[in-house]
């Protein structure tokens, strides 16, 4: 199920929702950093990174 979804780079329910890129997903977070964030400097495209708040 989850490689068929994540061949799903543009899913949109038909405009319903913001496009979504399921290839990028499905990625585990790991029990000591269990968020991932994004940086707010900017509006420019990052990598997210995974992220513990303890």
């Amino acid at each position: 199920m989850i490689a068929a979804t994540s061949r799903f780079t543009d899913y949109s329910a038909d405009g319903l929702v913001n496009p979504t890129d399921w290839s990028r997903q499905h990625e585990t977070p790991t029990q000591d950093k269990p968020f991932v964030c994004w940086s707010n400097a900017n509006r420019d495209w990052s990598e997210p990174k995974s992220t513990s708040f303890a």
